[in-house]
């Protein structure tokens, strides 16, 4: 082939080559190269030109750098000769800097396509939740606030609310800020992963949106600017296909491709948004030694980077640090946008119920009768909350309102979905004694009885009800119905419907009921197993209404 003017050609289907490559291998001096040179490149065009073949692009590749300014003007013209005469819709000439810039953006662009396509795959493999997946609400409702930790700091800084309009959440998430990223935080089931997977982005952009549990293992790799996207290259398995189809070992793949997609991430160049989705599930990133690293990682990128948590987890885990543990693991300050999401409003909770009552004519009959318990305010632990809406809805379609009207029923029903929600999902450090999921949901279901009765007290004939109680305390009632040396914080602080009320500080940390319903359930059980005796006590009213059917 080279007596057609072709060192390489790459042959698809068809009568034209997709690119033609010329190798001209001059003799290294630190002279620019002249016209005799110019005349060997010409040879090689004429003969291409001659050869009957034709290209998209044709390449003439020196093993030169600099800029040869007389050299490349010469060559230029030659080349030009191929395009006029229909030989090549495109004639270039290439140092060997050019040649690995060209090769740096074909695997930065292959690298950010693999890792699209295992993200939109990852997505279409999620388990449904609900019988209305498809139906999202986008404009939820929010709040942000600047939050600031400076090396040394007793605490971190973290502004006063400033609402935002839904409208303006978009845009508020997308702002490319270089050494600084956005934080979306909320309570269990407040739509975190939801809103991040139909975030509704520019056109043109790319959604990497990577489970923060497909890091679990992550071995650190003592600093390197692009150890945190060669882990994600790594784990998440999405250059097998490319290094099948180049032949690169998929080691070094990782490695060059963690270095291309970190060329790529911190350049404003780049339409991508990346989304690390629960960090509270990652053994390594949810603890405060694992966060510094993230960030550590994280403030060298300028394209939007968005991490979502639960709001207990930021508040007990990163928003206040004793100053021992600063000096272990916070090297620089940390400072983002936080961006919590709120109760939904009844506007909000209506237009969820408008858009799955207009799937279909059945869909509007059997809501009706939510939408009337909701007017009354007969199912308050449903009124603003995303997760318990949804899980009603789906109630109602399924054609099992019976259940609204035994609220004893609805909320063991509830707790034992909310139960075995937490023991399906990723990265949970459950005890093995747990493993069987109807032991798992029965010690769950006696843990968080056992509690609701500790945070009981009769005086003056009227039982009343704690608002908080200890960790401490807490963990101790777990480990009389839980006999293991295995850690047990997950199940009462992380999966169960006890969340953190406070930060934590040198005193312990003080817990509560996701919502008071919940307490007053638990309450109304333990008096019924005679855990707490009321004898002729007054009880408050959304206990005795639990137990009003029994």
């Amino acid at each position: 082939m080279d007596k057609k003017g072709v060192d390489m050609g790459f042959v698809i289907p068809g009568d034209v080559f997709p690119v033609v490559i010329q190798c001209k291998g001059f003799e290294v001096t630190a002279d620019e190269l002249r016209d005799g040179h110019v005349e060997q490149v010409a040879k090689s065009v004429r003969k291409f030109g001659k050869s009957g073949l034709k290209c998209k692009r044709y390449i003439i590749l020196s093993n030169r750098s600099g800029r040869n300014r007389v050299f490349a003007k010469g060559v230029e013209s030659k080349l030009g000769q191929l395009v006029s005469g229909g030989v090549a819709i495109e004639a270039l000439l290439w140092t060997l800097d050019d040649l690995v810039k060209a090769l740096e953006r074909h695997l930065t662009a292959g690298v950010i396509d693999a890792l699209r396509r295992w993200s939109d795959q990852v997505d279409r493999e999620r388990s449904k939740i609900f019988s209305f997946d498809e139906v999202v609400i986008d404009d939820v409702p929010a709040v942000k606030r600047r939050w600031r930790l400076h090396v040394g700091a007793a605490q971190g800084q973290i502004e006063a609310d400033q609402p935002i309009a839904p409208s303006q959440l978009i845009e508020e998430l997308l702002i490319p800020t270089q050494g600084r990223f956005s934080l979306v935080i909320g309570a269990y089931g407040m739509g975190k992963t939801t809103l991040m997977r139909n975030l509704k982005l520019p056109a043109g952009y790319t959604r990497l949106l990577v489970p923060a549990a497909n890091l679990l293992h992550v071995v650190y790799s003592g600093g390197s600017q692009t150890a945190l996207l060669e882990h994600l290259l790594q784990h998440t398995g999405c250059l097998q296909d490319l290094a099948d189809a180049s032949g690169i070992a998929i080691k070094e793949l990782q490695r060059v491709g963690g270095a291309c997609l970190g060329d790529a991430v911190q350049s404003t160049d780049l339409k991508a948004v990346l989304i690390i989705d629960g960090l509270d599930e990652n053994r390594i990133y949810s603890r405060a030694d694992g966060f510094r690293r993230l960030a550590g990682e994280l403030r060298r990128l300028r394209i939007p980077v968005i991490v979502t948590t639960r709001k207990e987890h930021f508040f007990n885990r990163y928003l206040e640090l004793q100053p021992q543990e600063q000096q272990v693991w916070l090297s620089r300050a940390i400072e983002t946008t936080v961006i919590e999401l709120t109760d939904w409003s009844t506007a909000t909770c209506n237009q969820m119920l408008d858009r799955v009552a207009s799937l279909t004519d059945s869909n509007r009959r059997a809501l009706d009768p939510l939408r009337v318990l909701l007017d009354q305010r007969r199912l308050p632990l449903v009124a603003g909350h995303p997760l318990w809406l949804a899980m009603a809805i789906d109630l109602a379609l399924a054609g099992d309102m019976q259940l609204f009207d035994n609220q004893r029923a609805l909320y063991s029903e509830w707790t034992q979905r909310k139960f075995m929600r937490d023991f399906s999902a990723p990265g949970r450090d459950l005890p093995k004694a747990l493993s069987n999921l109807a032991i798992f949901v029965q010690k769950l279901t006696d843990v968080m009885t056992a509690i609701a009765a500790r945070m009981c007290s009769v005086e003056n004939g009227s039982l009343g009800l704690k608002a908080e109680i200890d960790d401490v305390t807490v963990e101790a009632v777990a480990r009389e119905h839980i006999p293991t040396a295995e850690r047990l914080d997950p199940l009462f602080a992380e999966s169960s419907l006890l969340t953190p009320s406070s930060i934590r500080s040198t005193s312990g940390m003080q817990m509560r009921f996701s919502h008071f319903s919940f307490q007053e359930f638990f309450t109304a059980r333990a008096i019924e197993i005679e855990l707490i005796s009321v004898a002729d006590s007054e009880l408050p009213v959304g206990v005795g209404a639990f137990l009003e059917r029994r």
